[in-house]
């Protein structure tokens, strides 16, 4: 009998598929946006030609509305000045009809719907810039995020005008897949409630690792909501810049983490006196016994000790394997805290100085605790909080706390009008790891 023949190995079929995928992409794009009456964005239609030409997949996408035409204005301008000069009302007319110079409307449902026609997998960063997100664009979005082929990893929805309904809605997807890591909702006047609904979809989280929420309308409530997220979750990175926490919302958003810091410092101090304690006890139980019975057995025979060790040492190396990558720490704590802008003040509106003073101290308090204590902390940004010479210097007192137990490298930036000797203080504890901006 004749040996059967080996069928021909085939050739990788992965650049053929991502070709098709995205024709269609293309394909659906355009016919759903012509459905809807809008214009597809050239920036999307760019990037996909792009990668068709040079046989790579779709990592990154960008949605935004089309720049205006400035080259036509500029020709709009001149002809129109030339019309005046020569007082020609007629040609001025004419050119002020026929001249619109808006971008065409484009909307995130099309794209949203081809998305979900060709099943992308192959996107990690999807960037959503001022373009109005509807509810309906919102269950697109959603059930984009749902698919289990997504592999998005970071998405940035960004000066969108979203409300609380549309991001409860998202919000239902942010636990649907391990792979997101990174949400920015930045610039979405979303306020409190939007912010309760987000925290609600991250709730028992445990891969997304930074959010940011810089100017979005939040108040002293969502720095309950965000404090509980911290604490549970494994985010890392807050950025809150740009809105009205106040001292209040701050001190809700870092309570348990400093409340776990010092429960740490506790469990730290009890277990090294349980250590010296069990040393000491060692010792004593040593020193007790005869020479001859601490004299090690296994001295009779060195070679079979020596051969045995070989033999361990080998299996330890066959057993060295490809580490499988450990899933985020989880709270309470944080790496990058970022307050900028947040009415952080010793003015608060409708409250006394005393009292405003007295909260802005307790707020530095706590701070300062968690400059202290946390080796996770890498950045905390106060720009714009009118916070005082008296918590500017207990800020700097943390941080010379910090440099000289060596916890680990912070920066901090604190722009506040501080006095000329606090300045000079600042300038000879040549704390590099501080970062202090004054104005």
């Amino acid at each position: 009998m004749s040996a059967k023949k080996s069928k021909p190995k085939r050739s990788d079929d992965s650049p053929l598929l991502t070709e098709i995928i995205l024709k269609k992409l293309l394909k659906y794009y355009d016919a759903y946006s012509n459905e809807l009456g809008v214009k597809t964005c050239p920036d999307v239609i760019k990037t996909i030609r792009t990668c068709l030409e040079n046989g790579k997949e779709l990592k990154k996408l960008i949605i935004r509305p089309i720049d205006k035409d400035f080259k036509a204005e500029e020709k709009f301008i001149k002809a129109l000045k030339e019309a005046q000069d020569n007082n020609d009302v007629t040609k001025m007319n004419e050119l002020k009809a026929n001249y619109n110079n808006t971008p065409p409307p484009i909307a995130i449902e099309p794209l949203m719907k081809a998305l979900n026609e060709v099943q992308l997998s192959s996107c990690k960063e999807l960037y959503i810039i001022d373009l109005p997100i509807n509810y309906v664009d919102a269950i697109q979005l959603t059930y984009f995020l749902k698919l289990p082929t997504n592999s998005i990893e970071k998405l940035v929805i960004s000066d969108c005008l979203v409300d609380y309904e549309s991001l409860r809605r998202i919000s239902t997807s942010l636990n649907s897949r391990i792979i997101l890591s990174s949400i920015c909702l930045d610039y979405n006047e979303f306020g409190d409630k939007g912010c309760y609904e987000l925290c609600r979809g991250l709730t028992g989280n445990r891969f997304v690792v930074m959010l940011s929420l810089n100017y979005c309308n939040l108040t002293y409530k969502s720095g309950e909501y965000l404090g509980e997220i911290l604490a549970t979750t494994a985010i890392k990175d807050l950025y809150l810049d740009g809105n009205y926490l106040r001292c209040q919302g701050a001190m809700s958003l870092i309570y348990k983490i400093v409340e776990e810091c010092e429960n740490e410092v506790i469990r730290k101090e009890l277990e090294e006196k349980a250590r010296l304690e069990e040393e000491e006890k060692r010792l004593a139980d040593e020193a007790a016994k005869q020479s001859w019975e601490r004299a090690p057995a296994t001295e009779e025979n060195p070679l079979e000790e020596n051969s045995t060790d070989k033999k361990e040492k080998k299996k330890k190396k066959k057993k060295k394997k490809k580490k499988t990558k450990e899933p985020p720490k989880v709270g309470p704590f944080v790496c990058k805290l970022h307050l900028a802008d947040n009415c952080i003040d010793i003015y608060e509106d409708g409250a006394d100085t005393q009292k405003s003073l007295k909260i802005v101290r307790e707020f530095t308090e706590m701070l300062t605790k968690l400059i202290k204590l946390s080796p996770d902390l890498q950045e905390v940004d106060l720009h714009q909080n009118t916070m005082g010479n008296m918590s500017a210097k207990m800020i700097l007192n943390a941080m010379e706390y910090r440099k000289l137990n060596k916890i680990g490298n912070l920066a901090v930036r604190v722009s506040e009008k501080i006095d000329k000797d606090l300045f000079n203080s600042i300038l000879k504890a040549k704390i590099l790891d501080v970062y202090i901006e004054l104005h």
